[in-house]
């Protein structure tokens, strides 16, 4: 069984990834020597609970500032355009991620072209209507 030991609070600002760092029982033949990569595989339950004051948003939602900085659009209803808004995140999950400070019940946050946009830009929904099936 692997279980999970740390991770990197800030992106690497090249790739943009995060170094996790896992342990487990040495393997039975095997040779496993510092600084190996392994590819893992798993499920990680989001833990969302009633009384939490975190929002879960789309992983592609939030992106990086020049530092370790995170941030996310949000629209303005009334004019239609968006703001740059600092936000903290905490853990990720089935493509999502958690934020914790910075977003409020209501706001309309932009979750695709986030590197296409810029403070004040004038956007609009992506509205899509269910089709009924045909029977």
């Amino acid at each position: 069984a692997v279980t999970y030991f740390e991770a990197e609070r800030t992106a690497d600002p090249t790739t943009k990834t995060y170094a996790v760092t896992f342990t487990m029982p040495a393997p039975k033949p095997g040779l496993i020597l510092p600084g190996m990569s392994a590819t893992l595989q798993g499920k990680i339950p989001l833990d969302i609970k009633d009384d939490s004051k975190a929002f879960y948003l789309p992983v592609n939602a939030v992106f990086s500032g020049p530092g370790s900085e995170r941030f996310v659009w949000v629209q303005d209803p009334k004019t239609a355009r968006v703001t740059r808004r600092e936000v903290t995140v905490g853990s990720m999950a089935d493509g999502n991620i958690q934020v914790l400070t910075g977003l409020a019940v209501g706001d309309i946050v932009a979750t695709s072209g986030v590197y296409h946009l810029r403070d004040g830009m004038k956007v609009r929904p992506l509205v899509f209507q269910a089709r009924r099936a045909t029977e």
